[in-house]
């Protein structure tokens, strides 16, 4: 699968002849031939041909190319350095401001790409000492007052790139599942559990979350030479474990494994909004909120409430 989506630009330009210079078209008296800017002899960069996504540019093609079509050009593939200098050549001003936004925006990939190698060099470490399958886990879940307590296990290729991929906490529920959708698709295993908040009340929230990180990894079809866990939870198991405080904003495995717990849990959290409206699960995901605490004290706890939770077990 491939990396980062492109962002669509949905200004509109005319394309009249008539159109100003942010425009697609020209002034009769602003250039009455356009390519005279690029047959000047002392512009080498006119000749300059620089490859884009398997076509040629150079500055005459840019100069006989609308702004629509250049941003229909470089929707598809974003531009190198080399491109966007040529475009910033164009005399056209909305073709430099098209030559801007694509440099801003590939200042910001390289950030992003810069982030997931900073957060990859400890994984790539394990892997030079013959730790090749890592496998980062997370939960998601332990302190609300409703609902289950999910955990995620998941194994990243060494050689993959997910760009935006972050603490699961930090991003949109939309940015969320368009990840966990990609993590699905490029990991090398991965897996989800949940356990619910009568099996939580049983054995207490701190015993129930390692059950389902457990059960996650015994899940997997790959064995893992080594675990990275967030947090300060350890896992009866023989291999090779190490405990990450922070974990899902250092490493990239965790974060995956994160995204995927977090997920998963939200989205059964709406369905038992679609049971229990009354608590607001869908916009609250069972955690203490004071609307959701003032509906506890109106209608009690529902039977995913955890009866173990002094909050829950005062309003029963």
């Amino acid at each position: 699968m491939s990396g980062g989506r492109e962002d669509k630009d949905h200004n509109r330009e005319d394309k009249g002849h008539n159109s100003d210079m942010d425009g697609n078209g020209y002034h009769n008296n602003d250039y009455d031939n356009k390519n005279d800017y690029y047959n000047k002899d002392d512009n080498d960069d006119n000749n300059k041909v620089v490859k884009h996504n398997d076509s040629e540019i150079t500055g005459e093609r840019i100069a006989n190319m609308t702004i629509m079509e250049l941003k229909e050009l470089f929707s598809l593939k974003q531009p190198d350095e080399e491109v966007i200098q040529l475009l910033k050549g164009d005399p056209r001003k909305g073709v430099k401001q098209l030559a801007g936004r694509l440099e801003r925006k590939q200042e910001r990939q390289d950030k992003l790409r810069q982030v997931w190698q900073q957060r990859e060099a400890y994984c790539d470490k394990l892997r030079n000492q013959g730790y090749n399958l890592i496998c980062g886990l997370d939960e998601a879940g332990r302190g609300p007052l409703a609902g289950p307590v999910a955990a995620g296990a998941a194994i990243l290729p060494a050689d993959c790139y997910l760009p935006g991929l972050d603490d699961s906490k930090k991003l949109s529920a939309a940015k969320r599942e368009e990840l966990a959708a990609w993590i699905q698709e490029i990991a090398l295993d991965w897996e989800v559990v949940l356990v619910s908040s009568s099996r939580i009340d049983e054995i207490n929230i701190l015993q129930a979350t390692c059950q389902a990180m457990e059960t996650a990894l015994k899940r997997l079809k790959l064995e893992p030479h080594y675990l990275l866990l967030d947090g300060e939870l350890e896992l009866s198991t023989s291999i090779p474990q190490e405990k990450v405080i922070d974990g899902d904003a250092r490493i990239n495995a965790i974060a995956a494994a994160s995204i995927l717990a977090k997920v998963t849990r939200d989205t059964l959290m709406e369905e038992y909004h679609q049971q229990y409206p009354q608590y607001n699960f869908a916009s609250n995901k069972g955690y203490g909120t004071a609307e959701h605490i003032a509906a506890l004290e109106k209608y009690g706890p529902s039977p995913i409430h955890r009866h173990s939770f002094a909050v829950v077990a005062k309003n029963a």
